[in-house]
């Protein structure tokens, strides 16, 4: 594995911008921080809706902050969005799954760290993995605010601004695809598709339902390991409409935005390994997961037939 030349000490001065920003763009006012700082003294859930709701829109307005880490994205470079929590272990093998993609075109991997203490170790990592393979370069964003998945969807808003129908890749970081992960994902591409492994038929309630097969329509499409048409973050609505109760639930939001407007969402046949079910968030979320989706139903019409 050859590692790119990076002086760590210009490498550490962008990550402790990052983090001092964290999240803030160039035309962030600078009464936005002392904004954001004084919600969290409201009570409870309220406070972290509402900071949840101020990070995300002003991030989908204004674009979002990345720190270029090592590498040179071409411009026919791929976006692969990753978000980070709590498995900074994980970072490397991620890593070097993406670098081994065969048939893949060069890959910009983007890490977006919803937890600000791993940064150290992850731009460690980073540093000591360098552009390799598949990987054109790495960016890389540390966020003051845990605002959880949708994340990935304001990052391909903001680097998509002046090409807004092309494709992006999501995957999480307990995942391990398969050498032909991207090239699987782009071959069942084509513009107004949200499409990925993780996919299924819901039948009535949200737990009644079953594995989607290759091709077939689903009614919910999780965001590791997707693609997706970044013309579908183009309306500021996707950001705006989306409940706070219902904030770290993007998948299921993405899924049934993208099916209300007559999009393909569907399962993408591609071998891909759950490694550490344990630690994922969902486990957390199985009854507010079903009542989003009765809301769903009858708000955006996600069951009907695409």
């Amino acid at each position: 594995m050859a590692d790119t030349p990076v002086a760590s000490r210009r490498a550490r001065g962008l990550i402790d911008r990052a983090r001092r920003v964290a999240g803030r763009v160039v035309h962030r006012p600078r009464a936005a921080p002392r904004f954001a700082a004084s919600l969290p003294r409201l009570a409870g859930g309220a406070a972290r809706r509402a900071v949840w709701r101020f990070e995300t829109v002003r991030q989908a307005i204004f674009g979002v902050w990345l720190a270029r880490i090592v590498g040179a994205a071409p411009h026919d470079a791929l976006p692969v969005i990753v978000c980070l929590w709590n498995r900074p272990q994980r970072i490397r093998r991620t890593l070097q799954l993406l670098a081994e993609q065969e048939g893949a075109p060069p890959l910009r991997v983007i890490f977006w760290n919803n937890k600000p203490v791993n940064d150290r170790h992850y731009l460690g990592e980073i540093e000591a993995f360098g552009a390799t393979g598949a990987i054109a370069a790495i960016d890389y964003h540390s966020s003051r605010v845990n605002i959880g998945g949708i994340a990935r969807f304001l990052v391909a808003r903001s680097i998509t601004r002046d090409a807004p129908s092309t494709p992006f890749v999501m995957l999480d970081d307990d995942l391990d695809p398969s050498a032909t992960f991207v090239r699987d994902l782009l071959a069942a591409y084509s513009p107004r598709t949200y499409a990925g492994f993780w996919a299924f038929v819901i039948l009535d309630q949200y737990w009644e339902r079953r594995n989607a097969v290759a091709g077939e329509a689903a009614q919910y499409v999780g965001t590791g390991g997707t693609v997706c048409d970044a013309a579908l973050v183009r309306e500021l609505g996707f950001f705006l409409r989306l409940p706070g109760r219902f904030a770290f639930i993007e998948d299921l939001w993405a899924s049934a935005y993208a099916a209300s407007r007559g999009w393909r969402v569907q399962k993408v046949d591609t071998p891909v390994e759950l490694t550490s079910e344990d630690s994922n968030q969902y486990l957390g979320m199985i009854e507010l997961k079903a009542r989003f989706w009765a809301y769903l139903r009858t708000r955006l019409e996600a069951a009907r037939p695409l």
